[in-house]
């Protein structure tokens, strides 16, 4: 499996894709590869080509509740831009994931979970609600992975 976390740790709740990183990487999951990326999603789709599972973690900002988590299967269901409206960077997360589609690159099963901001601001340091979101993105992990590992 690949964990693939996009973020700026010092984008206060930008980071929290890497909170997730950092905490799953401590958890000395076997067979589990964490890349973080803050700037060229692009170059991450020779990264996932061919994989049995890919998991996204990122913030985005779709005017719902902080904290909030939005779950979808890449492989079915394109990622909304708008979600990324906060974002530094020209090409993002759901143009590299069409680009995958067009290329015919992408994993066997691609998962996208997104954590509602809040605060996008200059510093370090999640708001309280998307803190309280890391521990059930990583429990969705290790779900989605125990289900494709049972299916393979």
């Amino acid at each position: 499996m690949l964990l693939i976390a996009v973020g700026n740790r010092y984008r206060r709740d930008d980071g929290v894709a890497l909170e997730v990183a950092e905490r799953v990487r401590a958890l000395g999951l076997p067979d589990v590869e964490v890349i973080e990326c803050a700037g060229d999603v692009m170059s991450l789709v020779d990264r996932w080509a061919g994989r049995d599972l890919v998991i996204i973690v990122d913030a985005v900002a779709s005017g719902e509740c902080a904290g909030t988590l939005h779950r979808r299967d890449l492989l079915t269901c394109p990622l909304p831009r708008h979600w990324f409206a906060a974002s530094s960077h020209q090409l993002g997360l759901a143009d590299g994931v069409e680009l995958g589609r067009i290329m015919k690159r992408l994993p066997h099963a691609m998962l996208f979970i997104g954590v509602e901001g809040e605060d996008f601001g200059e510093g370090t340091g999640l708001s309280a609600e998307v803190e309280r979101a890391v521990p059930i993105v990583i429990e969705i992990m290790k779900a989605e992975r125990a289900h494709v590992a049972a299916s393979v």
